[in-house]
């Protein structure tokens, strides 16, 4: 097997386990898995979870290295299944526009359903896309079954979204305001 990253995007649940599930399934495939960079929930404010120790890492920290981490990875991975039934928030749809923007295959673990607040020029950019998209229940498939998933991903090593010169200012505008609102 071609050997792969990734990192996991979606909602961390105190609640719900199935993010850390879909990282210790896809480890055990052989994906390297930089984020979440913990293994369980590490601290909850606000009804937030966070994989990552406060005290060491700040927010904008763990961000940066998020970003990077999908620009130097193999393929993106969104857990947007189980009772989210889809869901792809704000934050998940700068996320997957990024890795387009960066051509990076895009898994995601069901067929994508995007809140109605997102900016509406960045949820059509994501909609006209979505036949791109690898959507796999990771959870559900066999070993041999994920191997060939992970195995196409590495493969491929990259998608041509064909983003127009506005989609990918678009992209790059909403990276920008999202890093300068953490400041």
């Amino acid at each position: 097997m071609i050997p792969c990253s990734t990192q996991i995007g979606g909602k961390y649940r105190p609640d719900d386990d199935t993010l850390f599930d879909i990282k210790r399934r896809l480890v055990d495939a052989g994906v390297i898995v930089t984020h979440p960079i913990a293994d369980n929930m590490i601290f909850v404010k606000g009804g937030t979870g966070f994989a990552f120790d406060p005290t060491v890492y700040s927010f904008i920290e763990i961000e940066r290295a998020y970003y990077l981490s999908i620009a130097r990875s193999t393929f993106h991975t969104v857990a947007n299944g189980n009772d989210l039934e889809g869901y792809i928030g704000e934050s998940a749809c700068i996320e997957l526009s990024f890795a387009m923007l960066l051509s990076r295959p895009i898994l995601l673990t069901q067929p994508p359903t995007y809140k109605e607040a997102v900016d509406p020029a960045l949820r059509e950019l994501l909609i006209a896309r979505n036949s791109l998209l690898e959507v796999h229940d990771l959870l559900s498939l066999t070993d041999s079954q994920l191997h060939a998933v992970i195995t196409q991903l590495g493969a491929t090593g990259h998608v041509e979204y064909k983003l127009t010169s506005n989609e990918q200012a678009l992209v790059r505008s909403m990276v920008r305001s999202l890093f300068r609102g953490m400041k």
